[in-house]
């Protein structure tokens, strides 16, 4: 993306010790970020990362390394560092499998714009037919059915919770509980 900027190293230095310090949780990992690639070089980044990590991260996320080789200079940098690799169709990161990326090193591999790219897609195709044909029945393919739809989101459960947790039964329950506490 054209135009990016990054903050200071030490501006991310202090906000990572900070969420050191107030970290509660053994077990919540600070992962450091920097978009230091994509504005001065990959050089930059690691330097920046190193420096990020003896603050107290936990993990190293940099953006958009360019190439294979890249990759493989960011997994040399950091051989006892979890890294993330960010995998986005269209930008300027190599697209390796989760399998090739593992094989590589990597520790945690996402796919951020995968759904919304096949969301908007799909949006914009129903909507065209929507708009051309005044109704969805030419899109039946590409759309969940009311039943399909009700069973992914699990609303047989939802109900059941609404059922047993109702207002009418807690206040029930709640009046049965100050009658029971009454008599003691």
């Amino acid at each position: 993306m054209a135009g990016k900027k990054v903050e200071t190293p030490e501006v991310l230095i202090e906000k990572i010790k900070m969420a050191v310090k107030t970290r509660q949780d053994p077990n919540f990992l600070i992962m450091s970020r920097t978009d230091a690639r994509a504005v001065y070089d990959l050089s930059t980044a690691i330097k920046r990362s190193q420096a990020y990590l003896r603050a107290g991260a936990d993990l190293v996320f940099i953006e958009a390394p360019a190439s294979i080789d890249e990759l493989k200079a960011e997994l040399a940098a950091f051989p006892e560092t979890p890294l993330m690799l960010n995998v986005i169709e269209g930008g300027t990161t190599p697209i390796l499998s989760i399998e090739q990326a593992q094989k590589m090193g990597f520790k945690i591999i996402v796919h951020p714009a995968a759904l919304t790219y096949a969301q908007t897609y799909a949006t914009d195709k129903v909507l065209s037919i929507l708009k051309k044909t005044g109704k969805t029945s030419a899109a039946k393919d590409m759309m969940l059915s009311f039943s399909e739809f009700n069973n992914l989101i699990g609303l047989s459960t939802v109900n059941q919770l609404e059922e047993q947790y109702s207002h009418e039964k807690m206040q029930v329950l709640l009046s049965k509980m100050i009658i029971s506490a009454a008599k003691d």
